[in-house]
């Protein structure tokens, strides 16, 4: 006998006769404040996150490495990706009372190209506890190469518009097209035999275009690293499963696993009574499970290749990254328009249609159209310069992730083919000093034309011979 169910409706109904204020309290009172309390919580919890992390920042000690790369450099790009490999190093993992009461997290490094007045410099900054790691990986990998450290670049420059120095500025930070999974087309695909020329150096011509800027002008290049998020292996491996349409097998119900156990002894009497294997409870047999039907044999070479390169690409160190490029000139030389088009044109040569590319945030450029333009342009080159100067990896565009072979393509020392005579360079190739060379102290032996490195005294009651 089914019994009616009553169901009150008159405080429901009763809400309509009711000024708005006093339904927003009723409904409050019968459980509305739940979600106010976690809204709250939430605010509480990230603005205390945000003030640790202010407090933190404020204790750290940034230095900016110049490096003059050697007139003939004569290593090939994996050098390059040695080192980026060793900067993915600085991470480190936190603990809760480390990030919730210190208000820590993992550094940053910044990776720069900058001209100034058509005079290139690389740079690197880096938290000065890291400054010798880096040192040494770059010593290890071009020992032909100098570092000097200098001042901020970007602290000289305004950053309101207009001013009085007649400086105006065009900026823009960039996206991936598709998902980060997906790989840039790299170094690699620069590689090829013509003539007695084997590698086609895709940074020539943004080398070049650096190197033609007048007096007045200025263009800065940023890539500012971060740890990469920890389930970006995990979605490009689920990425290549939908490409090739791979049912994964799921997993198995061990409550379904217990109960066959338990019937196993049945199930072993009836097999031997009929004479036949018996189905497990399943529906499926183990053999069954073990076969995942792919779509590789129906793909086409490019889907192939994609799959290919997606697994390259999350089988490599990764950073999650922020791409920033800022151009400077004065009144009288001011031409974004010809610097817009090559920079977007340089980026151009890493898109491939199988498999990612570049192109503009469009919440960061610093042109836009339709209403209050003039009011919105100043605002975004003010936000983008701020961005710019605090190498900062939580604002502005999104990020993506790139691995040490897609850096290495964006940012490496020129080849030996490489004509940008205005990029700093090492003067002449170093060689091995003396063995005689008189050193401070009276004493002689070979010296290290490296940044120095200042070593503890030996302790004091070692044995001796």
């Amino acid at each position: 006998m089914n019994l009616p169910i009553d169901v009150d409706l008159s405080f429901w109904l009763d809400l309509g006769a009711h000024h708005p204020y006093i339904v927003m309290w009723r409904l409050i009172l019968v459980g509305g404040w739940i979600p106010i309390v976690f809204a709250i919580s939430k605010g509480l919890k990230d603005l205390w996150l945000y003030w640790k992390w202010i407090v933190w920042s404020g204790t750290l000690n940034w230095v900016y490495l110049a490096i003059d790369v050697p007139r003939e450099n004569d290593q090939s790009l994996k050098a390059m990706e040695g080192f980026l490999a060793i900067v993915a190093g600085t991470r480190r993992a936190l603990t809760k009372w480390e990030q919730w009461y210190h208000g820590m997290y993992n550094l940053k490094t910044s990776l720069e190209i900058v001209s100034i007045d058509g005079y290139v410099q690389y740079l690197i900054r880096v938290e000065k506890r890291y400054r010798a790691n880096l040192e040494s990986a770059i010593y290890a990998y071009f020992p032909d190469a100098e570092i000097i450290e200098v001042e901020d670049y970007t602290k000289q420059m305004p950053t309101e518009f207009p001013n009085d120095e007649g400086w105006q500025c065009w900026g823009t930070e960039y996206d991936l097209d598709r998902p980060n999974c997906y790989p840039l087309r790299t170094y690699v695909w620069f590689e090829h035999q013509f003539g007695e020329r084997y590698f086609i150096d895709p940074i020539a011509p943004f080398l070049d275009m650096m190197t033609s800027l007048q007096r007045g002008e200025q263009f800065w290049f940023q890539l500012v690293l971060s740890p990469v998020p920890d389930d970006f292996v995990k979605k490009g491996e689920a990425e290549v499963d939908k490409i090739i349409e791979r049912d994964m097998p799921k997993k198995e119900d061990k409550t379904l696993a217990f109960v066959e156990k338990i019937f196993h002894p049945i199930f072993s009497i009836l097999r031997e009574v009929m004479g036949e294997e018996l189905i497990p409870l399943g529906g499926e047999t183990k053999e069954e499970k073990k076969s995942w039907p792919t779509m590789m044999q129906h793909m086409t070479a490019g889907q192939k290749m994609g799959v290919e390169a997606i697994e390259l690409k999350i089988a490599k160190v990764a950073f999650n990254v922020r791409l920033r490029a800022i151009y400077w000139g004065k009144n009288e030389v001011y031409n974004n328009h010809r610097f817009l088009s090559h920079f977007h044109g340089y980026l151009k040569q890493f898109q491939s249609m199988d498999l990612n590319s570049f192109s503009r945030n469009q919440r960061t450029k610093t042109g836009t159209d339709y209403f209050f333009v003039r009011l919105r342009n100043k605002a975004r080159r003010r936000k983008i310069i701020k961005n710019y100067q605090a190498r900062e990896n939580t604002a502005g565009a999104n990020g993506f992730v790139l691995n040490t072979e897609e850096l290495a393509t964006l940012w490496h020392f020129p080849t030996a083919g490489v004509r940008a005579p205005l990029v700093s360079q090492v003067a002449s190739k170093r060689s091995e000093p003396p063995a005689t060379l008189p050193v401070e102290g009276g004493q002689s032996g070979p010296t290290r034309m490296h940044t120095p490195v200042r070593r503890a005294p030996a302790p004091v009651g070692l044995p001796s011979e």
